[in-house]
């Protein structure tokens, strides 16, 4: 199994303006890491996921998330917004994020607090 998190899949400082630039940024990242095959899609499979529920947890956390046969191996990225952005929040406040990829036969992937340094 590859890592989950790497130096390369931190990015604190990761701008746009709306969710969906957002989530467009996050997908050509994942490709250009190799975690995923297509942007378009990895986009398309975020967005089905944020119309099942919102990912936008509170407190400034978003997890958006998906999961794809899209996928080359399970991943998380750590990503913190230049701006807050509307997430439709459980809080309703607007979100910094994270996210993270996992292959469609793969199990939930676990959280960042339980991955170990």
């Amino acid at each position: 199994m590859t890592n989950l998190i790497t130096k390369d899949q931190i990015n604190l400082n990761i701008s746009g303006a709306s969710q969906a630039e957002i989530l467009t940024k996050l997908a050509n990242w994942a490709v250009e890491l190799g975690i995923a095959q297509s942007a378009d899609q990895l986009v398309s499979d975020y967005q089905a996921r944020e119309q099942e529920s919102t990912t936008g947890f509170g407190n400034g956390i978003a997890i958006p998330h998906a999961k794809s046969t899209n996928i080359q191996h399970a991943a998380i990225l750590v990503a913190r917004g230049t701006l807050p952005i509307e997430w439709a929040s459980l809080d309703g406040l607007k979100s910094i994020f994270e996210t993270d990829f996992k292959r469609h036969s793969e199990p939930r992937l676990p959280s960042t607090a339980q991955i170990n340094h």
